[in-house]
């Protein structure tokens, strides 16, 4: 009986309960809906009562803590649940802006950062609309145009302070999320990617399954790749080259430039070292590598791999001779965008006065390139 008890406790530890009571509100549809960084999923639909209560048991995802909007008649209330939580939602009149949780610390946060945006929004709505109105010359413009940005400033401010504050909840990814009434995102600047590195490094030891924090995952990775491209593509107009830059670390963690091989002929060389097709592939290319090496031949080739055993022991077992560079990002290696790559293997030939001369060619075409070049 243990056992049994036991294994139905298991099967419910994965939900949460919310109780409800919406004053005024009788008979009418309440929707609960999960809520993602870039989706929303309605889950259950009930009816109030005729003393407006209501009642939803929710599975959560992988019992993860996920986020949710209760809606009702156009108004929405957002909720973090977890595992286990017995909640009480009460509200009097205008739902979003007059309500009560407990039970539930993340939803309390949520409701708490709310209060901080909505403070603010009436302001800054009025601002942009009044901007609107407006000439640029207007000298007008120029003093709701600052007033605006001083209160965006005011208002980031005390969303970087909730974020610090709740770095080890999920309510700071909440707050990531957060639109201007301009529908542009709050977190937009490029050394914004700071705080979503910090959440993201905070909640992935604590929720490694949350699909919220798996998404947050990529989204730092996705902005850190843009980083990147961006160094290159500024490293590549520093450099005075005709091809963009790259700048990766080869099989001992040394960084080697493609541009250092200036005035060679130089293959760039894009593969997957777990590919069944790269030992055929490599062996075609060392070939032709070691005849025209010695007569200004360099072969810098890019793996597309995320694990670094994999890559290295496949260098070591092939003895590949030439320079192979790997930043272990896999798709989202900024390599990939800088040369338009989409799909392997992939190449691009570049003459001695750096100008790409070829792309995606084969090892037939190659050789005859070669043997014009040379």
């Amino acid at each position: 009986m243990a056992a049994v008890v036991l294994l139905a406790s298991c099967g419910k530890s994965d939900r949460a309960t919310v109780r409800g009571t919406f004053s005024g509100v009788n008979e009418v549809p309440i929707y609960l809906s999960q809520v993602g960084i870039s989706t929303l999923n309605r889950v259950d639909t009930v009816v109030t009562d005729n003393k407006g209560q209501f009642k939803f048991k929710v599975d959560l995802p992988g019992n993860q803590p996920a986020f949710y909007n209760l809606r009702c008649q156009d108004q929405t209330i957002s909720l973090l649940l977890s595992p286990g939580e017995e909640v009480e939602v009460r509200s009097l009149g205008n739902l979003a802006n007059n309500y009560l949780v407990e039970g539930s610390p993340g939803s309390q946060e949520i409701k708490e950062l709310n209060e901080l945006l909505f403070s603010n929004r009436p302001t800054l709505d009025s601002l942009a609309s009044l901007y609107l109105t407006l000439s640029p010359s207007d000298s007008l413009a120029q003093q709701v145009l600052t007033e605006y940005n001083q209160r965006f400033i005011e208002q980031k401010r005390g969303m970087i302070t909730f974020i610090v504050s709740h770095v080890n909840s999920l309510s700071a990814i909440y707050a990531l999320y957060q639109r201007m009434p301009s529908g542009d995102w709050f977190f937009s600047d490029p050394n914004d990617v700071t705080y979503f590195r910090m959440v993201a490094d905070s909640l992935s030891g604590r929720y490694p399954q949350s699909p919220n924090v798996i998404s947050l995952q990529r989204d730092v990775e996705r902005m850190n790749s843009n980083i990147n491209l961006q160094e290159m593509l500024n490293n590549a107009v520093v450099s005075a080259i005709n091809f963009p830059d790259l700048d990766l670390p080869d099989v001992n963690g040394k960084r080697v430039k493609l541009s250092s091989l200036q005035d060679q002929v130089i293959l760039i060389d894009f593969w997957l070292s777990t590919a069944a097709e790269s030992p055929l592939n490599n062996a075609d290319l060392m070939e032709l590598y070691r005849q025209y090496h010695d007569r200004g031949f360099e072969v810098y080739q890019v793996a597309l791999d995320q694990e670094k055993l994999p890559w290295v022991t496949a260098v070591q077992q092939q003895r590949l001779p030439w320079i192979s560079v790997c930043d272990l990002k896999g798709v989202n290696s900024p390599a990939l965008r800088i040369y338009n790559i989409t799909q392997l293997p992939a190449n691009v030939l570049i003459n001695r006065e750096g100008e790409i001369v070829a792309r995606n060619i084969s090892i037939e075409e190659l050789e005859n390139r070669l043997k014009g070049l040379f």
